[in-house]
């Protein structure tokens, strides 16, 4: 999973940031193993936090139309991806893969 880390998802993209900060999550399944190092430094995340409260205004001003038509095209995403979200669940959190595939 570590491998895997894209970045933190900030404003519609994903971003790779300046941090001195290291903070390593563990997954209790796997002997502990790194599941994903991602912390950031207090402007990153004034940043996002930034970034989420514009999304938020601009979806409270978005009609019940688009916000039933955004939320139907991830809806439609979502079986496409159902495997790969299973396995960040698993190895995020230790849940057995099974019980994440029917999350």
């Amino acid at each position: 999973m570590l491998d895997s880390f894209r970045g933190h998802f900030i404003d519609g993209e994903f971003r790779h940031l300046e941090s001195t900060v290291e903070f390593t999550s563990a997954n209790p399944a796997r002997d502990n193993e790194p599941v994903c190092r991602a912390a950031e430094s207090e402007a990153a995340v004034h940043l996002a936090v930034d970034a989420a409260c514009s999304a938020s205004r601009a979806w409270r001003r978005a009609s019940l139309d688009h916000r039933i038509e955004a939320l139907r095209a991830v809806e439609a995403l979502v079986p496409s991806h159902a495997e790969g979200i299973a396995q960040a669940i698993t190895a995020e959190m230790g849940k057995p893969i099974a019980e994440a595939r029917v999350e």
